[in-house]
């Protein structure tokens, strides 16, 4: 019984951490084109940042620091109505801020 309640509790912690990161868990309203840089915050994932940065060369700009200046800027990319360094900050993204300073330009 002791064995079975274990293994049952260790089952509900690992399905709360996998649906932590859900992307059902996020609700993305108004202009959804950009919504993937947004979610590179939330995850704090640097290589999902990347892969949006180059996904927009040649329709935001020529190249990838040219986007990277682009939705960095406070006209640029909002995520709840703040800028992307800003709502990186809020959100404690210290890999993806550490990233967009590191290359910062």
């Amino acid at each position: 019984m002791k064995k079975c309640l274990i293994a049952i509790t260790a089952l509900a912690a690992m399905s709360a951490n996998a649906s932590m990161f859900d992307s059902n868990e996020y609700r993305f309203k108004g202009d959804t084109y950009f919504a993937g840089f947004c979610k590179a915050v939330l995850m704090d994932d640097v290589k999902m940042l990347k892969h949006q940065l180059r996904s927009q060369v040649g329709k935001v700009a020529g190249s990838t620091d040219g986007v990277k200046r682009a939705v960095t800027s406070v006209n640029g990319v909002q995520c709840d109505g703040k800028d992307l360094i800003t709502f990186s900050k809020e959100r404690e993204a210290n890999s993806v801020l550490a990233y967009l300073d590191v290359t910062s330009f």
